[in-house]
C-alpha cells in the first residue's frame, strides 16, 4: 500500500481507547505531502516536491523533554496520527522527537466521546510523616512523581503515584493535602477585608486538607487552564491509629492563619454565650488581641489572643453563610 494511501485512512481512524496516538508537526508534514503529492486527484500527477528531510518535531517540544508546548493548536501546529503510521514515516524519514499519548475518555458525558491526551498531568506526591512533616523535593525516598491521564479523578492518581511507598492503610490513618492557588474566598468588601473561609485560610499556608469531594475532581479541572501545572499532593501519616486533631504531623499548619488576623477580616468567633457566630475585626492591638463585632448585632467584644483556640475559626465554619455579606461593618 502507498505510503501517502496509508496515511489518508489513518486520518479517517476514529479514536479507540487506551490506542497511542502521535502528533507530528504540521511544517514537515506539509513538506511531506508535496513532496508524495499527496494532493492529487485521480490520475493527474503533480510535480514531486523536495525531499522533506527528518521528521522535525522539535516545534511542538516543551519545556522539559517528553512534554508538549502548551499553546499548540491542531492543524495549525500538529497533525494526529495512529503510533502505527506515525512509526512508518519515522522508519523511513528518521527524525523526532516522538510524543506518544494515549486515547482517554473527554468527559463525563454520555456518548462518551473520545481525545487524545496531549497534555497529561504531572502528579507529584510527597510523604510526610512526624519526622518530615513539610515536603522537601530533595528528601527521594519521600517523593514520587507520575504522568497520569488527565481525566482521571484525584483519588485514582494519588493511589498510582503512592504505590511506591510502603502505607498500610488498614493499619495507619492518611489524610492528602493539595498545593493550593488562590481561593475564591478571597473576596473584598467596601475596599477592605478577607473572607477567611476555610479555602481562604488553607490558602494562607500554601496548602489545604482535601475532602472526599475534591479527591473525586479529575485533573484536569485541579489544572485549570495551565497545562503546565503540577498537581502536587502531600500524604500525611498519622503516628496512631485512632489520633486525635493535634497528633496529625502538619496540624500545627492548620492554625497557623491565626497568627495574621488583620483589622477588617471576616471570621467565626464565640460570643460570651458560647456560640459561633460571623462577625468582622474592628481592631487589633500590638499584643495581637482582637475587638470583634458580630454580624447578628450586639457589643463589640475582646478576644485575648491566648483564646484564639478556643474562640475564633475559619468564617462559617460554624456559623450559617447567609451568601449576603454584611457591609463593612468598620465603616459604621
Amino acid at each position: 500500500m502507498k505510503e501517502k494511501t496509508r496515511v489518508k485512512l489513518a486520518l479517517q481512524t476514529p479514536l479507540v481507547l487506551d490506542q497511542v496516538w502521535q502528533p507530528i508537526a504540521t511544517a514537515w508534514f506539509d513538506k511531506w505531502k508535496a513532496y508524495v503529492t499527496y494532493d492529487a486527484v485521480g490520475d493527474v500527477e503533480k510535480v514531486k516536491g523536495l525531499h522533506p528531510g527528518p521528521l522535525d518535531n522539535d516545534p511542538l517540544q516543551g519545556r522539559y523533554c517528553g512534554e508538549l508546548d502548551g499553546d499548540l493548536v491542531a492543524d495549525r501546529d500538529y497533525v494526529l496520527l495512529p503510533e502505527a503510521t506515525a512509526g512508518l514515516l519515522i522508519k523511513r524519514y528518521g527524525g523526532g522527537p516522538t510524543f506518544p499519548r494515549n486515547v482517554n475518555l473527554a468527559d463525563d458525558s454520555d456518548d462518551r466521546s473520545m481525545e487524545v491526551d496531549l497534555w497529561p498531568a504531572c502528579v507529584t506526591l510527597y510523604l510526610c510523616d512526624r519526622s518530615h512533616p513539610t515536603p522537601d523535593p530533595l528528601e527521594r525516598e519521600k517523593v514520587a512523581h507520575n504522568y497520569c491521564p488527565s481525566c482521571m479523578k484525584l483519588q485514582e492518581a494519588v493511589e498510582d503515584v503512592a504505590s511506591v511507598f510502603t502505607i498500610d492503610n488498614t493499619d495507619t490513618p492518611t489524610r492528602y493535602w493539595l498545593k493550593s492557588r488562590p481561593a475564591p474566598g478571597l473576596s473584598i468588601t467596601g475596599g477592605m477585608g478577607r473572607r477567611l473561609t476555610n479555602d481562604m485560610v488553607d490558602w494562607t499556608i500554601g496548602w489545604h486538607v482535601v475532602g472526599s469531594a475534591e479527591m473525586s475532581r479529575r485533573l484536569k479541572e485541579i489544572r485549570g487552564g495551565d497545562v503546565h501545572t503540577i498537581v502536587e499532593v502531600i500524604i500525611e501519616v498519622a503516628p496512631f491509629r485512632d489520633p486525635k486533631p493535634s497528633d496529625w504531623p502538619r496540624s500545627h499548619l492548620l492554625e497557623a492563619w491565626k497568627q495574621d488576623i488583620r483589622m477588617g477580616d471576616m471570621i467565626d468567633a464565640r460570643d460570651a454565650e458560647g456560640h459561633f457566630e460571623a462577625a468582622t475585626v474592628v481592631h487589633v492591638s500590638e499584643a495581637g488581641d482582637l475587638v470583634v463585632r458580630y454580624w447578628t448585632g450586639g457589643d463589640d467584644e475582646w478576644i485575648l489572643a491566648s483564646d484564639f483556640d478556643r474562640r475564633i475559626a475559619p468564617l462559617h465554619s460554624h456559623s450559617r453563610d447567609t451568601t449576603e455579606l454584611k457591609v463593612d461593618m468598620t465603616s459604621q
